[in-house]
């Protein structure tokens, strides 16, 4: 197939209808430095005019603010601060440094290391992920991410399954309470099979059936295999994020001040920061 082609795209965009789905991630890892790439431009940090709602308040919000300096991000203290510049040239700001700064617009798929360590892609270059998409996601919106991360990597590779399940977990119990150790037959038979899969390698995504056989082939794995893999992964990334940070106290553990201070870094480069 083509680069981005896709099966069963006529009825993709009837097969996710709840308002909360929840998805699986599972890839090969990728070399560390290209990791820390894929998650700098796409990020969800870098992403609004950071006017700190609930979840970013208390330590979180002075480290965002910290952030923002650090990078000079256009937040909305920052603007604020830029009393020459009218409304609509401040409402163009962030546009603009996301441009430069490379990010990738995506609506489901971004990671989250900044502000609370989650995310599909890991700094030490794991691609693992079991979550929830909040809010009515749609086929066509997921598939849509896939293709737009596939372009800009076409180096990165995973297996993405989604339930849709009427408000019912994929496990008939919520997922982070399943067994981190070792699985039973009778949990991993509990498992759902899911609404639809995604497979991106090369640069291309393929969609396909929940319980088409290819999806999570690459390592041997049906869906139930692959859930308990990714939980297992996504506790132990967990594990390895820190709570210190020199930016600021943060309510939190999150990515270590080293790869931030790399990315800081590249925002000089591009002209962005001092």
């Amino acid at each position: 197939m083509g680069k981005g082609t896709t099966e069963m795209t006529l009825r993709l965009s009837s097969l996710l209808t709840d308002k909360i789905a929840e998805i699986v991630i599972l890839g090969p890892s990728v070399a560390p430095d290209l990791a820390l790439e894929i998650m700098r431009r796409t990020d969800g940090f870098f992403w609004g005019n950071h006017q700190f709602p609930t979840w970013q308040r208390g330590g979180s919000k002075e480290y965002s603010m910290a952030l923002d300096e650090a990078f000079a991000y256009p937040s909305g203290a920052r603007l604020a601060r830029l009393a020459t510049l009218d409304d609509r040239q401040r409402d163009r700001l962030p546009t603009i440094w996301r441009r430069r700064w490379g990010s990738i617009d995506l609506r489901w798929l971004r990671n989250h290391q900044i502000m609370n360590g989650s995310g599909f892609c890991h700094p030490d270059g794991s691609v693992a992920f079991v979550g929830e998409l909040e809010d009515y996601p749609t086929g066509p919106e997921v598939l849509n991410d896939l293709r737009r991360l596939s372009s800009a990597f076409p180096g990165l590779a995973m297996d993405v399954a989604v339930w849709c399940t009427a408000g019912q977990s994929m496990l008939g119990f919520p997922f982070h309470d399943g067994l981190e150790t070792a699985w039973p037959p009778e949990l991993l038979a509990r498992v759902a099979e899911p609404t639809v899969g995604f497979l991106v390698k090369a640069g291309n995504v393929t969609v396909v059936r929940g319980f088409d056989r290819r999806l999570f082939a690459a390592r041997g794995l049906r869906y139930p295999q692959a859930l308990e893999m990714a939980l297992h992964e996504t506790r132990r990334l967990d594990e390895a994020l820190v709570h210190e940070s020199a930016f600021a106290r943060r309510d939190h553990r999150g990515l270590r001040d080293d790869v931030l201070y790399g990315w800081i870094d590249c925002a000089r480069a591009l002209g962005l920061a001092r």
